[in-house]
């Protein structure tokens, strides 16, 4: 439980477990959406700078990529 830091158990018969895992189960032919608004990835780019200057938040810079000499040496573990 997060609200107390608790772990609570609860002991079901294998029918019910069965019945609640199916419920996560989505429909045939159901369209899942992954990202949508501001983390979609049309509006990625433009969006989530505004919403780091609203959260008065610094964004975090991409990673450097290595080259590929560093990545050969790494591969040969020379």
């Amino acid at each position: 439980n997060h609200r107390n830091g608790r772990t609570e158990s609860l002991i079901l018969s294998p029918e019910t477990l069965i019945e609640r895992m199916i419920e996560h189960i989505p429909d045939k032919h159901f369209k899942m959406i992954r990202y949508f608004g501001f983390l979609s990835n049309r509006r990625r780019g433009e969006m989530l700078p505004k919403v780091y200057d609203a959260l008065d938040i610094a964004p975090k810079d991409a990673p450097e990529m290595p080259g590929y000499a560093a990545m050969l040496k790494g591969y040969v573990k020379v």
